[in-house]
């Protein structure tokens, strides 16, 4: 068996609307996933990329599940993470159901994702999770 030779590609796509560039708390990050995630009829995980100023420099899809569950792995989120060079990321998923009510799983994967990104440099600055109607709950600016 021979070892091959890779190479990683970056595809910036437009996104279907304009977004401001600015995130300063939950509240903004939940109405710009709340506009990403649409009316999705299962859970959908995203991860949105900031610079050191702040600022957004985009955004990936990193998990799609049922009407229960996203996975939502710590690998998937470094890898776009560092692949964008971010400074840091908020994370957001969708309950379908309505719920604001984090499952125990919820709160198993913002504590990986919080250590994960620790280990790389990567601040975490929250995991949010997006109701209906514009309803959200964050699970570390707001316990």
């Amino acid at each position: 068996m021979s070892a091959h030779r890779f190479k990683l590609a970056l595809v910036r796509e437009e996104a279907p609307e304009p977004f401001g560039s600015q995130v300063n708390g939950p509240r903004e990050a939940s109405a710009l996933a709340s506009r990403l995630l649409g009316e999705e009829f299962q859970e959908v995980s995203l991860a949105m990329f900031f610079n050191y100023q702040g600022q957004l420099i985009g955004y990936i899809e990193i998990g799609r599940g049922g009407i229960a569950h996203s996975p939502m792995e710590p690998r998937e989120l470094l890898v776009a993470a560092l692949t964008v060079n971010a400074a840091s990321v908020i994370v957001a998923h969708n309950h379908p159901s309505g719920s604001l009510e984090p499952s125990i799983q919820d709160h198993a994967v913002t504590r990986r994702l919080k250590q994960a990104c620790e280990l790389v440099g990567l601040e975490l600055l929250d995991h949010i999770l997006v109701g209906a109607g514009g309803a959200y709950r964050s699970f570390l600016r707001e316990p």
